[in-house]
């Protein structure tokens, strides 16, 4: 089967042909249309062109091989530019409702009591403060608390006697009343504590194991000495 290939050519310049091209045209104001084919053909020679229809790209051949014109292959991407500078700190947030409270911990076992008596009021060197109706309560002040305050050092010497009131009138003699039964003896108190001195600062030369009075922001406090006659506790 033969093709016959016609033109048509338009130009207001005159045209030449040339025995190695397909054709030679000078430009025109309406562009040119290339030939449009999906491959690209063969036994093509040097200076042939032909938009491929495949790639969307006009190709000419230099003589060896076919060159696609349009743009080239992405580059590499650059390097990382610097990091920008800091944008000024945003407004502060609304203040988010307050959560639900938690729950209740459970309640720790009791403390283990050690080292009893080394309170001054613990009397009965129990580690706990006693609360009774008689002799024994440790609340000796009566102020319904056991505190630094029920310390009592033991009684101080009497005091010299007063002057000798004015006699009174003797009164009537009154009727003997029977003699009572003589009563059993008590038992014998404890021993009341040491009369303590009221100290502003610590003693240069505290004693092991002992308790002071000290006063080092202007309130009487009691302190203990270790055993080991290293460190102080507040009573």
């Amino acid at each position: 089967m033969k093709y016959v290939l016609s033109f048509v050519i338009l130009a207001s310049a005159p045209f030449y042909l040339v025995s190695q091209d397909i054709l030679e045209v000078e430009n025109n104001p309406d562009g040119i249309v290339f030939p449009r084919m999906s491959a690209q053909p063969q036994n093509a020679i040097q200076g042939q062109c032909f938009f491929n229809t495949s790639t969307n790209r006009l190709e000419c051949f230099s003589g060896t091989a076919w060159i696609a014109t349009g743009p080239g292959a992405t580059g590499a991407t650059g390097a990382t530019g610097a990091t920008g500078a800091t944008g000024p700190t945003g407004a502060t947030g609304a203040t988010g409702a307050t959560g639900a409270t938690g729950a209740v911990g459970a309640t720790g076992a009791p403390g283990v009591v050690t080292g009893g008596g080394l309170a001054c009021w613990d009397l009965n060197g129990n580690g706990t403060p006693d609360i009774t109706m008689d002799n024994t309560t440790e609340d000796t002040n009566g102020d319904g608390v056991v505190n630094i305050f029920d310390c009592r050092g033991a009684n101080g010497p009497a005091g010299a006697n007063g002057a000798a009131g004015a006699a009174g009138a003797d009164g009537a003699d009154g009727v003997d009343g029977a003699t009572g039964a003589t009563g059993a003896t008590g038992a014998t108190g404890a021993a009341g504590l040491a009369q303590m001195t009221l100290l502003t600062a610590y003693p240069s030369s505290p004693e092991a194991n002992r308790v002071y009075l000290i006063a080092l922001n202007g309130t009487p406090q009691l302190y203990w000495r270790s055993s080991d006659n290293t460190t102080w506790h507040q009573l």
